[in-house]
């Protein structure tokens, strides 16, 4: 009677459009309590099941080292961002930069560091586009491939762990331009780079 109240609305519309127990519910870490709390405790006693299996909680986006607040004046929208030149893609890779649980510090100059190397990603990828040189795939480059792959899916089954996964892009971004540079890429080779990324 009367709590948890506005919460049931979630669990209502959950089961509707989902299921009774969903894969993974997200959210920030303010929803932990009372709302996520309080969709469990009405949805399980509703169906008597679980009703996540995993729980996903990111933490908050600081601005210059603080919460972001209309009352500051430090929220900013992906309409802001374009506003001021940046693709909304440079912002998810800054989101990316960060593991979830952790707290990102947004400032300007940290969102360039993430259109350098959103840029970078995205001239090698223009790079391989030119290669022509035909010829089988080098060891080199299938060693480096399943290298970066292992490193990519470790990071991620590590909790979700984006700033290492793409750490191993970037390293064979550095990698792929060393061999680009000494021609040593066959078309071959930069397909296969090009379906790994």
């Amino acid at each position: 009677k009367g709590y948890p109240g506005w919460h049931i609305e979630c669990s209502v519309m959950s089961m509707d459009y989902l299921d009774n127990t969903l894969d993974i519910h997200a959210g920030g870490e303010d929803h932990i309590f009372p709302h996520h709390e309080n969709e469990i405790a009405q949805s399980e006693a509703v169906t008597g099941q679980p009703f996540a299996r995993h729980w996903f909680h990111s933490s908050f986006v600081l601005i210059d080292q603080n919460k972001m607040s209309k009352s500051k004046g430090n929220v900013y929208t992906v309409a802001d961002l374009i506003a001021k030149g940046y693709d909304p893609l440079v912002y998810r890779f800054f989101i990316f930069s960060g593991h979830y649980r952790s707290r990102l510090n947004f400032t300007w100059a940290a969102l360039n560091d993430a259109r350098n190397k959103l840029n970078r990603l995205i001239e090698f990828k223009n790079r391989l586009d030119k290669i022509t040189d035909s010829g089988d795939p080098t060891l080199e480059v299938t060693e480096l491939i399943e290298k970066t792959e292992e490193s990519f899916r470790l990071a991620l089954d590590n909790d979700l762990n984006t700033p290492k996964a793409l750490d191993a892009i970037l390293e064979l971004v550095k990698n792929g331009n060393r061999l680009t540079d000494a021609d040593q890429l066959t078309k071959s080779d930069a397909t296969q780079i090009q379906d790994l990324l």
